[in-house]
């Protein structure tokens, strides 16, 4: 049975007017893997196939699964509703109300008008072209901007406004390389340890810089010398993980991390993504801007925040959703397919291909105009994109 897999909690998940079915939440090999039994006689599909009725079948990350209405539960609901079950940490909750900045007011304008909301658990991907907007957004969000108009809250408190409530609770990750390179590993996270957690003792803090080291895979080389870029003493994949344990070890409740992947190798990109993700499965909410992930990366995501030139928003939602509503908005063949059923992959480049796919000519060759406009983008995105609620 279903139960004899693991430990993990049973509970069920109820389609309108459709089927029940249980879930089991296992991990395995540190890899988020749920087992879903369909007690039903309905109509039930993952990935496409259907669900035998009283069979156990695996439900990997980026899956998805459908009754024979059409309504839809992707994995991310799924671990949700399984953190949800055994939960005894305190809740986050943050919110960005009514955003939007000007470079100077009523000037150029940085960032149209959007709304973000995330809770414990989320992992939030920020994604557009060059120009869109990202980094101011990235700067209201973390406090280090205040936005023209708008505000944003964690747990009822203004970041802005009311910082005093908010402080130690928001941690940043620059895209810039801040290790000190005459420091060996263990010394720079020492370091940083002893200025944002003057508090505890000698023996706390070593613990502390042991515990997060060990959770980062840094352990085995803590007492190399870090080196400079130029003079790499530490890969770059062991740089960007150290870089994050500067902020991971204050704990912070809200984490933004500015293009964690660039310049690494896809195994190194998957291993950053996996602590971050691991992260947010201990009631942590995480922003990440990220430029082109993998389809593996891509699908970790549990919310997507899409961003085209001139700061405008056009998609916020689930990200296995985002390349189906874009083809659909635009009239594009086989709108509804976003996610190859036969091997699992979704393309994250077909994204950016499809928001700025330009117009063909009468000879048959393509334009510089596009098809589609940002504030046409963003138009749709107003018109459907459900937005934050304001209020503490």
């Amino acid at each position: 049975s279903t139960e004899d897999v693991c430990d993990s909690p049973v509970f069920s998940i109820s389609f309108p007017h459709e089927v029940d079915f249980q879930v089991v939440a296992c991990n395995v090999s540190s890899d988020e893997l749920f087992f879903i039994k369909n007690l039903g006689t309905g109509d039930l599909r993952l990935n496409g196939n259907p669900l035998v009725s009283l069979a156990t079948t695996p439900m990997a990350q980026g899956s998805v699964l459908k009754n024979g209405s059409g309504h839809t539960v992707f994995f991310s609901d799924v671990l949700q509703m399984c953190s949800e079950c055994d939960r005894d940490m305190a809740q986050i909750e943050f919110k960005g109300v009514d955003l939007s900045h000007y470079f100077s007011y009523p000037g150029e304008q940085a960032l149209r008008p959007l709304s973000v909301h995330a809770s414990s658990g989320d992992l939030i991907g920020i994604m557009g072209a060059s120009g869109s907007g990202k980094s101011t957004l990235l700067n209201i969000l973390n406090g280090s901007q205040k936005p023209t108009f708008g505000q944003v809250y964690l747990n009822g408190y203004s970041v802005h406004d009311e910082a005093a409530h908010t402080k130690g609770s928001i941690g940043h990750i620059a895209q810039q390389d801040v290790l000190i390179s005459e420091l060996s590993v263990w010394d720079n996270l020492k370091f940083s340890a002893q200025l944002s957690l003057a508090n505890l003792d000698d023996t706390a803090l070593e613990e502390q810089v042991e515990k997060t080291l060990r959770r980062l895979g840094l352990w085995d080389i803590r007492d190399l010398r870090v080196g400079s870029v130029m003079d790499k003493t530490i890969s770059g994949g062991q740089r960007k993980r150290l870089n994050i344990g500067l902020e991971l070890i204050r704990e912070p409740d809200v984490l933004f991390v500015d293009e964690p992947t660039s310049g690494l190798s896809s195994r190194d990109s998957e291993h950053i993504m996996d602590i971050l993700k691991e992260l947010t499965l201990r009631g942590k909410v995480i922003f990440v801007v990220i430029h082109q992930p993998s389809s593996d990366i891509f699908k970790l995501f549990d919310q997507l925040l899409l961003m085209d030139v001139g700061g405008y928003p056009v998609y916020q939602g689930n990200p296995m959703e985002c390349l189906s509503f874009l083809k659909e908005v635009s009239n594009q063949v086989v709108s509804k397919e976003s996610i190859c059923y036969e091997c699992g992959t979704i393309n994250p480049e077909e994204i950016f291909e499809t928001i700025e796919s330009c117009m063909v000519d009468e000879y048959g060759h393509l334009t510089e105009n596009r098809r589609v406009s940002p504030i046409e983008w963003n138009d749709y995105y107003n018109m459907i994109q459900p937005h934050a609620v304001a209020g503490k």
